[in-house]
């Protein structure tokens, strides 16, 4: 993906969800298209406070900073996604 991959997260979407879009450069049209799934949080997670992608934008972690689990609510959490050869993540 050669640096053209961005990483667009809006963590208060969604009532609170959070949500993380990914876009990739197209040269030839001098645009950005969105590509993939919308990825999107658990309910109150605020998912998408942070974002790392690797250089090669195949590897994606978001972070929440709202996550429910076992230390109760109000703790925060991350993901890992991978982009696959399904076209997706």
């Amino acid at each position: 993906m050669d640096g053209n991959v961005l990483a667009v997260g809006a963590e208060g979407s969604l009532q609170g969800r959070g949500s993380v879009q990914m876009y990739q450069y197209v040269k030839i049209e001098d645009k950005w298209e969105m590509f993939g799934q919308s990825l999107i949080g658990d309910p109150s997670e605020a998912f998408g406070t942070s974002i790392s992608l690797s250089s090669d934008g195949k590897l994606l972690v978001v972070g929440s900073n709202q996550c429910v689990g076992e230390g109760g609510s109000g703790r925060g959490g991350m993901k890992a996604f991978r982009y696959g050869e399904e076209l997706e993540w």
